[in-house]
This record gives structure tokens, sequence and C-alpha cells, in this order.
């Protein structure tokens, strides 16, 4: 895959775990398998 930011070829899609915290910061949630390029 092209990457669409440095027109790279090394680009690859997969899978990561990213964690969403409330504006407040008293608490956070874990979201698995998000989508991602590396």
């Amino acid at each position: 895959m092209n990457c669409m930011w440095c027109d790279s070829t090394e680009a690859k899609e997969s899978l990561n775990t990213v964690y969403w915290e409330l504006p407040d910061g008293t608490k956070a949630i874990e979201i698995q398998e998000t989508p991602c390029i590396s």
C-alpha cells in the first residue's frame, strides 16, 4: 500500500489497541483491533 502522506510503499495496514479518555480525565476505555497504518 502507498502512504497518502509520504508516498512510501513501505506502509502496511494493521490493527492496534487505542485508548479513549474522558475529557475530565476520570476514566478511559480500551478499544482493541482499531485499524491503523504503520
